[in-house]
């Protein structure tokens, strides 16, 4: 009885990995900071869409950060 053998983990796999889920946090930050921005703007009736514009960088900020802060690990 022979058990299946589990797909060998090469290096570069975990380094792929590691970014590609660095890239989703990225437009996953990036993505709610917007929608948050983009709420307020219809919320409060601005004509120049700041809160778009803010949330657009704020969240832009905070993305490579937290990418900043994981690579220096």
């Amino acid at each position: 009885h022979l058990a299946p053998q589990s797909p060998k983990r090469t290096p570069q796999s975990g380094t792929f990995l590691r970014f590609s889920g660095m890239a989703f946090t990225m437009a996953g930050a990036i993505g709610v900071a917007v929608w948050l921005g983009r709420n307020w703007d219809l919320s409060s009736g601005h004509e120049f869409p700041l809160g778009t514009l803010l949330g657009g960088v704020l969240g832009t900020v905070a993305a490579i950060w937290m990418v900043i802060k994981e690579l220096s690990k």
